[in-house]
Formats: structure tokens, C-alpha cells, sequence
């Protein structure tokens, strides 16, 4: 299953959209017609929306390509076993994802715990 088109909406910025499209349309998960009946009925800031949302642009691609291979493999597009395979590379990709972002964030503080502690140091010397 190769994602070989972008949306074709237009965002609010004024701006093209180019996020994948989803299976069988010319629009992306956002703009789809269901998302857009689901915001006007209430659900613009559910968690997944914002999850979506604050995801850098290579974990959107995951989240737009496991969701196609679901719905491929609800209508019988794509072969379970297919699917389960294309759902657990994507799982172990998620978690090598998270472990990198913390990893970043313990630098992060290791290099603020070095700032505070040579402040202190020269406070007190």
C-alpha cells in the first residue's frame, strides 16, 4: 500500500494541506469527511486529535499509514496477517520514538543539573 498522492484541501492558514491521503480519496485523515462530521459534532480537541496534532511529521505518516492499513484490512484490501505484521513495525517504531525523546530530555536536564550545580559552586566561592 504506497501513499502516491497529497490532499487536495485547503488548510485554514491558507496554506495546501500536504499530508498522505487516505485510502481511496483525494483528502487526508483531517479533512476527511467523517473527521469533519466528528469535529462539528464536538470532538475537535479529543486526545487523539491533539496527540495527532503534536506529533512530529514522520510519527503523522505512521499514525496515516496504520490507520489505512486498518481500514484496508476492515475491507478486506489487505490481509490480516499483513496488517498485524505492518501494526507491530509501526508499535516497535512508537517505542524507539518515545525511548529517543526521553533520552533527549535526560540530557537535557543532566546538562541544567551541571549549569545549576557550577552556579552554586561560584555563588559560594
Amino acid at each position: 500500500m504506497e501513499v502516491t498522492s497529497t490532499c487536495t484541501e485547503i488548510k485554514q492558514d491558507g496554506e495546501a494541506c500536504t499530508r498522505p491521503t487516505v485510502l481511496d480519496s483525494t483528502v487526508c485523515a483531517m479533512h476527511h469527511e467523517n473527521a469533519i462530521e466528528g469535529r462539528k459534532r464536538g470532538g475537535k480537541s479529543n486526545s487523539v486529535t491533539r496527540l495527532y496534532n503534536n506529533s512530529p511529521e514522520d510519527m503523522k505518516e505512521l499514525w496515516t499509514r496504520s490507520m489505512e492499513a486498518l481500514r484496508a484490512t476492515h475491507d478486506g484490501e489487505l490481509e490480516p496477517r499483513i496488517g498485524a505484521s505492518m501494526a507491530s513495525q509501526i508499535s516497535a517504531m512508537v517505542k524507539l520514538y518515545e525511548l529517543a525523546i526521553l533520552q533527549k530530555e535526560t540530557l537535557e536536564m543532566k546538562e541544567e543539573m551541571k549549569e545549576i550545580r557550577q552556579a552554586l559552586l561560584r555563588e559560594n566561592t
